[in-house]
């Protein structure tokens, strides 16, 4: 195609719709805003608003009005992944089989699930969000609460102000290309202001989670109604949540316990190590690496410990990576990690 067959915004705006299944009432306005963009191009004016109109069309070709990923909803299979993926924690485990079954029993349609972990920074509340994801066989996003500005970010900003912007929402779902997905609301107990408790983020944490609000859930960039009631949202919290709210008697609350020495030995040769070791190209190139029982005793020395596993994951991961540096300079493909010279390969 030479340049003067190249097609106009209206034109290549038109064909990302092609085929596109769009909700009722949605397919007339797309429409109409082609209609007025390939107008605007014709007079060679109002090019602030071609842009302004285009983004808004893109992100309603992008956004999955009915694309949904197929459920794992096989209950053996799901335990199995949640079982490799996370020791322990048998009561959210518990709570998601119950789930899938109940999705099962219900052809797609089991809504209200909301579960928060509330837990120390460390104790694997993000991870087996992750892995929960995993064993449904759906996408995972990761939004963080305590990063929000003001709650135009859970809402949109409209498309008509000069900063319009959708919803961390909104976001999500685009990325994931799914209408299903699992999204974490990461420290929820970090919502500023009222937080849960009342005001515009209770409003607004309503209608995302609330199942007779959010399926038709109206982002004000997008400014047509998604539904939101095929998404499993899960929420993390460092805190318990303070006294009831509207929000607060939506989430199903389950308390991380500090973990003890023997669940952090299990945990750090079970998954840890070898997670560090495939991360540092360590598997890739067979080499060999094998830590002492003495060495799991200096490592869970408790006067450098905290209650999570982010210190024991960034101590195994510096000596990985000690042992990579090594194996570069050496070519040496087999190491024993022991009391002895443990020191060699990490600082504390």
């Amino acid at each position: 195609m030479n340049q003067s067959q190249e097609l106009s915004i209206a034109q290549s705006i038109s064909h990302r719709f092609q085929g596109k299944q769009l909700p009722p009432g949605l397919g007339d306005r797309v429409k109409e805003a082609i209609l007025r963009i390939a107008r605007f191009e014709q007079s060679g004016q109002n090019y602030t608003l071609i842009d302004s109109l285009s983004h808004w069309l893109e992100l309603l070709a992008d956004l999955p009005w009915y694309e949904e990923s197929a459920d794992n909803l096989s209950i053996d299979q799901a335990k199995q992944i949640l079982d490799e993926g996370h020791y322990g924690m048998d009561k959210i485990k518990e709570r998601v089989l119950d789930f899938i079954a109940v999705q099962k029993l219900t052809k797609g349609n089991a809504h209200g699930l909301v579960l928060c972990f509330v837990g120390p920074a460390g104790t694997g509340k993000t991870t087996i969000s992750k892995i929960i994801a995993e064993s449904l066989g759906r996408k995972f996003e990761l939004l963080s609460m305590a990063a929000l500005g003001d709650m135009s970010q859970l809402r949109g900003k409209s498309r008509f102000l000069p900063d319009a912007d959708p919803s961390l929402i909104i976001k999500a779902i685009q990325r994931a290309g799914v209408k299903n997905p699992v999204i974490c609301l990461d420290e929820i107990d970090k919502v500023g202001g009222e937080g849960l408790m009342g005001g515009e983020a209770m409003a607004a944490f309503l209608e995302i989670l609330d199942p007779e609000q959010n399926h038709k859930f109206r982002d004000h960039y997008v400014d047509f109604p998604f539904d939101l009631s095929k998404v499993l949202f899960l929420s993390t919290a460092n805190k318990l949540l303070g006294a009831d709210s509207p929000v607060i008697n939506r989430l199903e609350m389950i308390t991380l316990p500090d973990y003890t020495r023997d669940d952090k030995t299990v945990i750090g040769k079970t998954f840890i190590l070898p997670q560090k070791l495939k991360e540092t190209g360590l598997v890739d190139h067979k080499v060999q690496v094998v830590f002492t029982d003495e060495v799991w005793i200096k490592l869970l020395d408790p006067y450098k410990w905290d209650s999570g596993m982010r210190t024991l994951q960034h101590t195994i991961g510096e000596i990985c990576q000690k042992i990579a540096r090594r194996v570069v300079e050496t070519g040496v493909k087999k190491y024993e990690i022991n009391a002895s010279n443990l020191r060699e390969y990490v600082l504390f």
